[in-house]
């Protein structure tokens, strides 16, 4: 036969043939079948619509039958019931020209008495103003005779008259200084100065009459104001009688005519309503007319209806059909392509198993499990379970590392490498030293003695430092023959090189301790006996 190598790559190609082929297959095939629920979803759709609409027409069948009004319907009653609407509509329209001429007179009797009186309304509106305006003058009047007033008691204060009567006095006397500038006042002409009794004597008149003349005008101006108050009055009282006089006359008129166009109104609801009632009546009589008609037109989409759902009933499962067949073929080419693409995909492992590389890659995989699986022991003991190693071998066959540290929730999380502390790094190396170490002695058979370490508790606190001590101690060999030391080790001496002496953890760990001295340019070693 042929070599497996040969034979797994043809079966392989066969199965790859073989698997396109029904991928083709199962692409047309899909859309055949797609297409085919498509129009199966829309027959059934169809069919549901026509059923519904079947189920109505059914329905309206079954309420015409039973309704009264293909019984109500008559040529006789049809002409009886417009002949009433005709002359009621008359009767409307005659009723209709009534109230408009009753609006119309109303309007032309109430339209002249609302003009006079708006317009007397305005006539007292315009006496109102001015008596408001005649009140403004009459006070404005009586603070001027008041100012004048004042002004002529201020003269006869000053002058030392008595201007009760209204008039000059005949024989006016001046006194001997002025009130004035309190200068006396001199009887010669001259002297440097105005106040002579020939000057002052005019100065005084003049004072005294303009004074007089003001208070006069003043009285008059009050006079005259006063009457032309008075017969605002009367006016304004004579445009209220007249106002108030029309206004019950409007509104009697506007109550009687309000009446009648009240009248004509109702007249024409009453009439209205009946033609109203006329109409229902006359709607009834064409709705039985109409029903027969319906019925009949009902009857026949009834039994178009029957039709449709039987042809669509029929489509929907010839089509229902089509896609069970349809679906059984997928199916049936699914289970084919699955069947072919394992064997396509057992062929290719079995070419890669039997290739140049496979061998290879199956013993790299399976000593890397083997490396991870002892180191995290040594891990384990070392970080106290807190830190987890993980190798993979990526597609280069490049052997990838990860780390994991438990939270403070209890729970690992994934921290790259280059995040991890220096002590937990130192924790992660020596694992992987001590099982490469144990890995070599089980495969290999190569089981050393002696285990030297240089520098191995850098970065280690008092913890990490005591946590090695103790697996160091493990690996050692017991006395007894049957105990190997930890993790199969079983060495005789471990050595570890130190630039300097760590923490008092070690004693406990470590039987000895030997120290390099350097005096005086020379170095000697000092054993611990």
């Amino acid at each position: 036969g042929d070599h497996p190598l040969a034979f797994a790559r043809k079966k392989g190609r066969t199965a790859k043939g073989m698997v396109a082929e029904l991928n083709g297959m199962y692409k047309v095939r899909s859309e055949d079948v797609a297409k085919t629920r498509d129009r199966q979803y829309n027959a059934e759709r169809a069919l549901q619509l026509k059923q519904e609409e079947l189920e109505r027409l059914q329905e309206e069948s079954t309420m015409m039958e039973a309704s009264e009004d293909l019984e109500t319907s008559s040529d006789e009653r049809l002409a009886e019931v417009e002949d009433a609407m005709r002359l009621a509509a008359t009767e409307i329209e005659m009723l209709e020209e009534t109230y408009a001429t009753v609006t119309m007179e109303k309007e032309s009797v109430l339209r002249p008495l609302q003009e006079n009186l708006t317009s007397l309304q305005k006539s007292l509106d315009s006496l109102t103003a001015q008596s408001m305006s005649m009140e403004r003058e009459t006070h404005a009047a009586s603070l001027r005779l008041m100012t004048a007033q004042e002004g002529i008691s201020k003269v006869e204060q000053k002058w030392s008259v008595d201007l009760t009567a209204g008039i000059v006095p005949a024989e006016l006397e001046l006194p001997q200084t002025c009130p004035t500038c309190l200068q006396p006042i001199s009887d010669e002409v001259g002297g440097g100065h105005d106040h002579v009794h020939q000057n002052m004597h005019s100065v005084v008149q003049e004072e005294i009459s303009t004074g007089l003349e003001s208070v006069s005008s003043a009285q008059e101006l009050l006079k005259k104001l006063d009457l032309e108050a008075k017969d605002n009055y009367e006016n304004r009282m004579g445009y209220e009688t007249e106002i108030e006089k029309l206004t019950k006359e409007m509104e009697n008129a506007k109550t009687h005519w309000d009446k009648q166009v009240k009248q004509a109104h109702d007249a024409i609801v009453e009439k209205r309503l009946e033609f109203a009632d006329l109409s229902q009546q006359m709607s009834t009589v064409a709705k039985g007319a109409q029903a027969i008609a319906n019925h009949k037109a009902a009857q026949a989409s009834l039994d178009a209806g029957i039709a449709a759902v039987q042809y669509a009933n029929q489509t929907y499962h010839a089509l229902t059909t089509q896609v069970d067949e349809g679906n059984d073929l997928l199916a049936s080419l699914e289970e084919q392509m699955d069947k072919e693409s394992k064997l396509v995909g057992l062929m290719g492992e079995l070419s890669d198993r039997f290739g140049q590389r496979g061998v290879q890659s199956f013993v790299l995989q399976t000593i890397v499990s083997s490396l991870e699986s002892i180191a995290q022991v040594y891990l384990d003991n070392l970080s106290d379970g807190s830190l987890r190693l993980g190798l993979e071998i990526d597609e280069g066959e490049r052997i990838s590392r990860t780390a994991q540290v438990i939270g403070s929730d209890g729970v690992f999380k994934e921290r790259p490498l280059s995040t991890l502390s220096g002590g937990q790094w130192r924790r992660c190396s020596l694992a992987l030293s001590f099982a490469f170490a144990e890995l070599f002695a089980r495969r290999g058979k190569l089981k050393p003695s002696v285990c030297v370490l240089d520098e191995p508790l850098t970065h280690l606190d008092r913890i990490g430092r005591q946590k090695v001590g103790e697996v160091l101690r493990g690996m050692l060999r017991s006395a007894d023959d049957d105990f190997q030391g930890f993790g199969g080790l079983g060495m005789n001496t471990v050595l570890i090189i130190l630039q300097d002496l760590a923490a008092e953890e070690l004693d406990e760990a470590f039987d000895c301790i030997d120290e390099v001295v350097r005096e005086n340019g020379e170095s000697f070693l000092k054993i611990d006996d």
